[in-house]
């Protein structure tokens, strides 16, 4: 296949976010200081919406019909990590906090990257403007 910079540039930036999201998995377990975890989850949470905004253009451009779907699912992502602060602020450890990040967010993440966000892939081939290797 083909891609687009604005393809390449996302899957760069879904590359950074999972790199984002396994930096703060070990700050949780292992930071000394609160404050090397908070600035954790601002680099992942500035992967995030850097990701998220990049997707969603992409997909305005085409008119790419999962659109709707990726913002919810974006919504859903940063409700999540926003769980994932609750759960260390609330138990004061750092491990319960991990252990939601790795068990359900992260995953989810890989999922709904691997089935939602392609299907800007699936409508830039319909339009032509990608082709198949």
């Amino acid at each position: 296949m083909t891609e687009t910079p604005d393809i390449a540039e996302i899957e760069d930036r879904y590359l950074s976010l999972r790199a984002a999201l396994t930096a703060l998995g070990d700050r949780l377990v292992h930071a000394k200081e609160e404050k090397e975890i908070l600035e954790a989850f601002r680099a992942a949470g500035t992967q995030a919406v850097e990701l998220f905004t990049g997707e969603e253009e992409v997909m305005a451009n085409c008119d790419c019909p999962a659109l709707e779907v990726n913002r919810q699912g974006h919504q859903k992502f940063l409700r999540d990590l926003g769980q994932v602060l609750h759960h260390l602020r609330e138990d004061r450890c750092g491990f319960h906090a991990a252990s939601v990040l790795r068990r359900d967010v992260m995953p989810w993440l890989h999922e709904h990257h691997r089935v939602v966000d392609r299907q800007v892939v699936h409508q830039l081939r319909r339009q032509g403007q990608l082709t198949a290797a």
